[in-house]
């Protein structure tokens, strides 16, 4: 690597890293809760009746006096996507920095290893239970600034940045990254990054992430 600024991974989570596109849903419905309330609160969201803070708020109600343990655990259950942990391993020996950038729950974000920055949403705590409450921390719509954000943290450029991502709220991270992929994506999503893989094995992916590098290098 030369001293022009450092390397730097950054991905999205839900759905990217993890086969389930939203952990805000999987709670509500191992609660129980998607058809009450979770669905409801989306259909809000999604034609304007609500803001995303409100969105927030509501979902994070429903999660009310549940332990953070409990919490964690439903968290661990979502299945990751296979070779996860080792195409995060391997990239971060060999020098990325791995930021988790995501709209989801920093309590599943705390329990993906090989990351050096982890940002997402929050669920607030008291004396180990679930207060009901949200921080949002990103917003629908957020995730550009954060890449911004990042770039300046640890001299970062564009071209010395690779996003992963599989949503449409993963396109402006795109748009700042020399390369990107998509995963498991939708084909607006693939149309926009620079290369695409199904997911079925992550491990495919420092190959063409380190391709992307050499070549960069070699271009110096």
């Amino acid at each position: 690597m030369t001293s022009s600024g450092k390397w730097l991974l950054i991905s999205d989570v839900d759905g990217t890293l993890t086969t389930e596109t939203s952990i805000w849903e999987t709670f509500h419905k191992k609660l129980g809760k998607w058809e009450s309330e979770g669905l409801p609160n989306l259909r809000a969201f999604e034609s304007g009746v609500i803001d995303y803070e409100h969105f927030a708020a509501l979902d994070a109600k429903a999660y009310a006096g549940i332990s953070r343990e409990t919490m964690a655990g439903m968290a661990l259950s979502i299945p990751r996507r296979q070779g996860m942990e080792a195409m995060l391993r391997t990239l971060s020996r060999r020098g990325f920095i791995i930021a988790l950038v995501s709209t989801g729950l920093d309590i599943l974000l705390d329990q993906i290893p090989h990351a050096h920055v982890r940002i997402a949403n929050r669920l607030k705590f008291e004396n180990g239970f679930c207060t009901g409450e949200a921080e949002v921390v990103i917003p629908i719509g957020g995730k550009a600034s954060v890449v911004d954000s990042l770039l300046a943290r640890f001299d970062g450029t564009p071209e010395r940045t690779v996003v992963l991502g599989d949503s449409p709220g993963d396109i402006p991270m795109m748009h700042k990254a020399g390369y990107s992929i998509a995963i498991a994506a939708d084909p607006g999503v693939q149309q926009i990054a620079c290369a695409s893989v199904d997911g079925s094995d992550l491990m495919r992916l420092p190959a063409l992430i380190m391709d992307y590098r050499d070549k960069v290098e070699l271009a110096k």
